[in-house]
C-alpha cells in the first residue's frame, strides 16, 4: 500500500479536464499503513476536480481526513467511479476513523458533476466486491449537492454498518443526503433488470447522532432538489431484515420544496430479491421515545409535493411478514406538503406493483396532519397491524382512537380537507355475488379492502385493496357494487381530487354460519335470516350472539338469543 497521509491540504488531487482515466487503488489514505490508527490529512483524502472525468477509485481506505474522504467537485467532473473503497472506517471495515464527510460530490455554484457513481453496477460481474463502506464519518455519508449535480449513481453501499453488516457504526449526520438542487440522481437500483441487482441496494442503517432526532437514513430537500430516485435499499435494516439497526431520525425523508422525486421499487431479475425499498426500525434503538419522530418515511414543507411512495415495505421485513416496525408512523405527511401518492395510481399496468406494504408500525400506517397539507392520495395499499389507525387524518372531531369523525356537509377543514369517509350500511349473498350498499356524497373514488381481522377502532386497516367503485353523489349519496368474493372485515376510503384520501370508514364485519342442513340457503349472520328479512345496522353490519355450534340466524335462534354487533354490543 501506499501510505498518502498527514498532508497539509489534499492527499490526492486529480483536476483538470482532459485528466482522465486515472486509477487510485489499494491505498491508506488518512490513515498509517496498518489502516488502524488515523494520520489524517489537513483538507480531503481524494479531490477530483475541475473537469476531470472518467477517473477510478478503488479498493482504498479513505479515513481520517478532516474534510471529506473523497470530494468530487464542479461542472465537467463526470463519469468518475468509486468502488470497493473503505471511507470512515479502518482497513477491516469493522471500527471509525472518521472524515468530516464520507463522499462529496458537489456543485460549484454554476455546473455539478454529472453521471458519477459511487458503488456497484449491478450488472452481474463481480458486484459484490465493487461494495463501498461508508460509515463512522463525523457528517454524512454521502452528499451530493449543488446545482446541476445530475445523473450521478448512489449504489450497492453500506452506509452506516459495518463491512459484515452486523455492526451499527453509523454516520453522525445523514447516512445520505441530497440537496440544494441535485437533480435526477439515482440512489439504489436502475429500472433496468440485471444479474447483479441486489448489489445494487444501499444499506443505510445506524445513521445519525443517537442523542438526537433531526436526522435520517436517506434525506432530500431543497426547492430546486427534484425528480431524485430512491429505489430498492434497504433503509433502517441490513440486506438480511435484521432489527438492531435504525437510524437515529426518520428512514426517508423529503423537507424543504423538494419535489418529483420517487421513493419506489426498482427492477430486478432475481426471483428471491425485493426490489422495493425495505423501510424499517427507524428508533429500534429509542423504544422509550414517545414523540413525534422516527417515521419510516417524512414528507414535510411547503412546495414537497408531486412525490410518490410505492412498491416498498414500511415497518416490515422484506419479505412482508415479519414486523420490523418503526417507532412512528410507517408514512408521515405535514406542514404543507401536498399532492403526493402513497401507493397505486390505478392508471397503468403496474398498479399491482405500485402499492406499498404498511404495517407493524409503531403509530399510523399513514398519518397526515397540518391543515395545509392536502390532496395527498393513498390508494391501493397493504395497511394493517400498525399501533395506531390505517389513516389517521388529525384534527377535527376525533374519537378516543383518534378517527376523525365525518361532519354532514364535509365543510369542516384539516388535513386532506378531513375528506369524510364512506359508510356500508347494507350487505347481502345475491346468487354467487355480495351486494354492498352505502352512502357517501361523492362526487369520489371508493377503495374496497378486506381485512382477516378487526380493528379495536371500529375503523378497518386495508390489509387487501380489493377493488375501486367510482360515485357520482347526488342528493341521496346513495352507492351500491357487488364483489365476487366474501371479504371479511371490509372497510372504505374515498379520495377525491380537491381533498385526497380519506380516512377508512366504519369496518364491515361479515361471517357465513351454514347449517348443516342445506335447505337453509342464504342463512348469512348478520346480513339475512330465513327468508328475505334483513338485519342491517348503520355503518356496520350485526352478528348473532352464538351459545352453541347449531346456531345459524334462523328465527328459532333468535327467540332465545341474544344480537350484538362486530365488538360485542347488545
Amino acid at each position: 500500500h501506499n501510505v498518502i497521509s498527514g498532508n497539509g491540504e489534499n492527499g490526492v488531487v486529480i483536476e483538470h479536464t482532459g485528466t482522465r482515466v486515472n486509477v487510485v487503488a489499494e491505498n491508506r489514505i488518512g490513515t498509517d499503513h496498518s489502516g488502524t490508527l488515523a494520520l489524517g490529512n489537513s483538507s480531503n483524502g481524494i479531490a477530483i476536480r475541475l473537469g476531470a472525468s472518467q477517473n477510478i477509485v478503488h479498493d482504498n481506505t479513505v479515513s481520517g481526513n478532516v474534510r471529506a474522504g473523497l470530494a468530487i467537485i464542479g461542472g465537467g467532473t463526470d463519469g468518475n467511479v468509486a468502488d470497493a473503497n473503505l471511507i470512515g472506517v479502518d482497513g477491516e471495515g469493522r471500527a471509525a476513523i472518521p472524515n468530516q464527510t464520507g463522499v462529496l460530490i458537489q456543485g460549484d455554484g454554476v455546473a455539478g458533476p454529472r453521471s458519477n457513481r459511487i458503488g456497484s453496477d449491478g450488472d452481474g460481474c463481480e458486484d459484490a466486491e465493487e461494495v463501498n463502506v461508508v460509515s463512522g464519518n463525523r457528517g454524512d455519508g454521502i452528499w451530493v449537492t449543488g446545482v446541476g449535480t445530475t445523473d450521478n449513481v448512489i449504489a450497492g453501499n453500506i452506509v452506516g454498518l459495518d463491512s459484515t453488516q452486523s455492526l451499527g457504526i453509523g454516520n453522525r449526520g445523514y447516512g445520505i443526503r441530497l440537496d440544494d438542487g441535485a437533480r435526477s440522481n439515482r440512489v439504489g437500483l436502475d429500472d433496468i433488470p440485471e444479474a447483479g441487482d441486489a448489489y445494487e441496494a444501499n444499506i443505510v442503517a445506524a445513521n445519525g447522532d443517537p442523542s438526537s432526532t433531526n436526522s435520517a437514513g436517506i434525506f432530500v430537500a431543497g426547492l430546486q432538489t427534484k425528480d431524485n430516485v430512491i429505489a430498492g435499499n434497504r433503509v433502517g435494516t441490513n440486506r438480511h431484515s435484521a432489527a438492531g439497526f435504525g437510524n437515529f431520525g426518520d428512514g426517508i425523508r423529503l423537507s424543504g420544496g423538494t419535489s418529483g422525486n420517487a421513493i419506489i421499487a426498482g427492477a430486478t431479475l432475481d426471483p428471491d430479491f425485493f426490489a422495493g425499498n425495505v423501510i424499517a426500525g427507524q428508533g429500534s434503538q429509542r423504544p422509550d421515545f414517545a414523540g413525534d419522530a422516527f417515521h419510516g418515511i417524512r414528507i414535510s414543507g411547503n412546495g414537497t409535493d408531486h412525490n410518490r411512495v410505492t412498491g416498498n415495505r414500511i415497518g416490515t421485513d422484506a419479505g412482508g411478514t415479519r414486523g420490523v416496525p418503526n417507532l412512528g408512523a410507517g408514512v408521515w405527511i405535514g406542514d404543507g406538503a401536498s399532492n403526493n401518492q402513497v401507493g397505486m395510481s390505478l392508471e397503468g399496468p403496474d398498479d399491482e406493483a405500485e402499492g406499498n406494504g404498511i404495517a407493524f408500525n409503531g403509530q399510523s400506517g399513514v398519518r397526515v396532519t397540518s391543515s395545509s397539507s392536502k390532496q395527498n392520495v393513498i390508494r391501493g395499499n397493504a395497511i394493517h397491524d400498525n399501533g395506531k389507525l390505517g389513516i389517521d387524518l388529525v384534527g377535527g372531531n376525533e374519537d378516543a382512537y383518534g378517527v376523525t369523525r365525518n361532519d354532514s356537509d364535509d365543510s369542516d377543514d384539516g388535513p386532506n380537507t378531513l375528506q369524510n369517509y364512506p359508510v356500508v350500511y347494507h350487505v347481502a349473498q345475491s346468487d354467487s355475488k355480495w351486494h354492498y350498499e352505502g352512502q357517501f356524497f361523492g362526487p369520489a373514488t371508493l377503495d374496497v379492502y378486506s381485512n382477516d381481522a378487526r380493528d379495536p377502532s371500529g375503523h378497518g386497516e386495508g390489509a387487501a385493496w380489493q377493488q375501486e367503485v367510482a360515485v357520482a353523489g347526488g342528493a341521496s349519496g346513495a352507492f351500491e357494487f357487488d364483489s365476487p368474493h366474501e371479504l371479511p372485515f371490509v372497510a372504505l376510503t374515498a379520495s377525491h381530487a380537491s381533498s385526497g384520501t380519506s380516512e377508512f370508514g366504519t369496518q364491515i364485519t361479515l361471517s357465513i354460519d351454514l347449517d348443516a342442513d342445506t335447505d337453509n340457503t342464504g342463512a348469512i349472520e348478520g346480513t339475512q335470516q330465513e327468508e328475505d328479512d334483513e338485519l342491517t345496522a348503520p355503518g356496520m353490519i350485526v352478528m348473532l350472539n352464538r351459545d352453541d355450534d347449531n346456531a345459524n340466524g334462523r328465527y328459532d335462534y333468535l327467540e332465545s338469543g341474544a344480537l350484538v354487533d362486530a365488538f360485542g354490543n347488545i
